[in-house]
Order: structure tokens, then C-alpha cells, then sequence
């Protein structure tokens, strides 16, 4: 292994678990009885610019309702 930007430029994807990573736990009722989970807005951007520049992203959850 090289130093950290020797090994970062080699990065190609990201794998991300959305729960509680990118999510701080917060859930928004609707007035169907669903919840929306609250998300960090800088979180968004990151994404859209990796996959702007290229790199592959991948969010799992643990969550039964986030596969449904």
C-alpha cells in the first residue's frame, strides 16, 4: 500500500449502509402512514459529484422496507 492519495486515486466504486451513515436516524411521517427518512443534503451532493466524475456508488440497508 501506497500513501492515502497513491491508494484513494485507485478507487473506482463506493458501498455505502444508509442506515444511520447517511441518514441520522430521523424518519418524516406521511399522511398515508409511510415514513421518509431524513438525509443529509451534503450527503446527496457527494454522491451526485462521484457519479459525476465516474466512480461507481452502491447504498445497501438492512431495512425491510427500503427492498420492498
Amino acid at each position: 500500500m501506497g500513501n492515502f492519495k497513491e491508494d484513494i486515486a485507485r478507487c473506482r466504486a463506493f458501498v455505502f449502509d444508509v442506515d444511520g451513515v447517511m441518514t441520522d436516524g430521523g424518519i418524516i411521517p406521511t399522511i398515508d402512514g409511510d415514513f421518509i427518512r431524513r438525509y443529509n443534503a451534503k450527503d446527496g451532493y457527494a454522491l451526485a459529484y462521484a457519479i459525476k466524475t465516474g466512480y461507481k456508488i452502491c447504498i445497501i440497508s438492512g431495512d425491510a422496507a427500503a427492498r420492498s
